[in-house]
């Protein structure tokens, strides 16, 4: 019995190795995968600087050729006529806001009082227009459906009088038969 226990203890200390050899062989595994993985990052990460790099000097670049562009502009500009546009504008730009608030005082007065009482008369105006339109739509919708309801109604009521006067005049006929 010692040597059953003896082989089952040995069995057991053999597969332990092997599960043990094999747990360093997965734990080995997972290291290099580990270290590939970082590697890859850092590479990854180092192409995004790079990418970044490329778009903010194909940004300066653009941004160099259009500062160009407006230099070039701004050389082309008679002074000469600005300076001129500027004098006019100083000139005419303070008769313009005099006019603009006496424009906004004539606002206010129509606002605060002055023409309040008109104002009031407009919006009744418009309420009642709003409604008598309402009142037209309505009263024209009645009417399509009275016209649909009481169609050729003259033509039934003389059909339905006939019948009753014939009906008047055939009874006493009866009764005194």
């Amino acid at each position: 019995m010692k040597t059953r226990r003896t082989r089952e203890l040995k069995k057991c200390e053999d597969h332990l190795a092997e599960i043990e050899s094999v747990v360093v062989e997965v734990n080995d595994t997972i290291r290099q995968r580990s270290d590939e993985l970082s590697a890859v990052t850092r590479q990854e990460h180092e192409g995004g600087a790079t990418y970044a790099r490329y778009k903010d000097n194909l940004h300066l670049r653009r941004s160099r050729t259009k500062f160009a562009q407006l230099q070039t502009e701004l050389a082309n500009y008679d002074m000469e006529e600005a300076a001129r546009a500027k004098r006019n504008f100083e000139k005419t730009y303070p008769k313009m806001q005099k006019r603009l608030e006496k424009l906004k005082d004539r606002v206010r007065g129509y606002l605060c009082g002055e023409y309040l009482p008109l104002m009031f008369l407009f919006m009744q105006r418009a309420t009642l227009s709003g409604k008598l339109s309402t009142q037209r739509a309505h009263l024209e919708s009645l009417e399509s459906d009275l016209a649909g309801d009481f169609r050729d109604i003259h033509k039934r009521y003389i059909a339905q009088l006939v019948q009753v006067k014939a009906c008047l005049v055939g009874a006493p006929l009866n009764s005194r038969g």
